[in-house]
């Protein structure tokens, strides 16, 4: 009968509007987990929504640069020229963003990180790729950026194969050189970034 028939769609929707919604959650806190298991949802990709499709991108890329190891590159800074590694000193959240980037965005993702990094400042850094770090520098101040950065030249990368995209992203760098809890940035998903800072803020505090 026809109210059968609507019954049965609305279990239908409930069951997908569930299915859809543990998928996005697990998602989100997956890169908090030592073992990031990926979760046992068959979905087809046109049956999800963006989000979740960005979501889903980012725990695979979380995957495959967890424990990749860093080389020991040079800098710029206001002191000169110093390493990646003796910049370090703790477990510390690393902003990679490019000067071919949406300045808006990159304004508004340096908001996001101050206002969700409070008491771990000192555990943050910026590193951008610009002409020189002069260049840098005057990006920074007119965008009132205002954490600490380091330069690295046009023609360098840091050392992981997304760097070629020149699209910014964010992971923990440690004292060794190794990388974890890799996120890309997207302006539009603002929230699935507060999400992950403040998930990075609680690891930093351990």
């Amino acid at each position: 009968t026809e109210r059968m028939e609507l019954k049965m769609r609305y279990q239908i929707y409930v069951i997908a509007a569930a299915v859809t919604a543990a998928a996005i959650t697990f998602l989100i806190m997956a890169p908090f987990s030592h073992e990031n298991p990926m979760p046992d949802v068959n979905l087809r990709k046109e049956m999800l929504a963006d989000t979740t499709r960005f979501l889903q991108m980012n725990q695979l890329k979380s995957l495959e640069f967890e424990g990749m190891c860093l080389s020991d590159i040079f800098l710029r800074s206001d002191s000169g020229n110093v390493s990646l590694y003796s910049i370090v000193k703790h477990p510390t959240l690393v902003f990679r963003y490019f000067d071919i980037n949406c300045t808006d965005c990159i304004q508004k993702e340096a908001t996001l990180i101050k206002q969700h990094t409070i008491g771990v400042e000192d555990r943050v850094i910026f590193i951008a790729s610009f002409l020189n770090y002069r260049s840098m520098r005057a990006y920074n101040l007119a965008n009132e950026i205002t954490q600490k950065a380091f330069q690295l030249n046009l023609d360098q990368q840091l050392g992981s194969e997304i760097d070629k995209n020149r699209l910014p992203y964010y992971f923990i760098l440690y004292p060794n050189g190794k990388i974890s809890h890799f996120f890309m940035s997207a302006q539009e998903s603002s929230q699935y970034i507060e999400l992950y800072l403040k998930g990075i803020k609680h690891l930093l505090m351990e």
